[in-house]
């Protein structure tokens, strides 16, 4: 049995060794793993803050438009307001309804005498 023995005994270190080293290989392994997994979770982590940020970009461009709009929207109404104080100023009554195709087409009648004569 002795010599059983000291095969086993001898074959016991290598095996150790080579246990050894393929741990050593698989934990090099992992770690390479971990950092292209790491990197790839950087990457996506950046693209993700780029996207937040322009959808931030937009949504603060958006609240300008709305903004202007409205501004634009207040303007229009001040606008016809004034218009409206300035017909009654003049005297101009408001048309009825039946009145604008009568009006239409007297200013149609009117651009077109001038370009009527340019043609004759």
């Amino acid at each position: 049995m002795q010599a059983n023995e000291s095969i086993s005994i001898n074959l016991f270190f290598p095996a150790f060794v080579a246990a050894i080293l393929l741990i050593i290989f698989l934990l090099s392994r992992s770690v390479l793993q971990q950092q292209t997994i790491t990197q790839e979770l950087e990457e996506n982590q950046s693209t993700i803050s780029s996207i937040t940020d322009q959808i931030q970009t937009l949504a603060d461009a958006r609240e300008r438009w709305v903004e202007t709009i409205q501004k634009a929207q207040e303007n229009l109404v001040l606008m016809f307001l004034e218009l409206e104080e300035t017909k009654e100023k003049v005297g101009l009554l408001p048309y009825a309804e039946g009145d604008l195709p009568k009006l239409l087409e007297a200013a149609k009648e009117q651009l077109t005498k001038p370009i009527e004569h340019q043609n004759k």
